[in-house]
């Protein structure tokens, strides 16, 4: 498992998609960081991330991302 595809099950209640949605999001993501663009330019999913990321507490997103980092 990636490092960001465990950062989303960690921070974004996303689990419910499956996880062939969830490898397609962070693909998405990926290719984004990779052609320096953005995630709706690339992918379908950005609506969906976004609207998920504004449901989720910033501590949540904070706290997830320190672990990720440290562990």
């Amino acid at each position: 498992m990636s490092i960001l595809t465990s950062y989303i099950y960690k921070s974004i209640s996303l689990l419910h998609m499956g996880n062939k949605w969830i490898s397609g999001l962070c693909a998405d993501i990926f290719e984004a960081s990779r052609t320096i663009s953005y995630v709706e330019t690339v992918g379908s999913k950005a609506d969906t991330l976004h609207k998920y990321i504004s449901y989720t507490d910033e501590r949540t997103l904070k706290r997830a991302y320190e672990l990720q980092v440290r562990g």
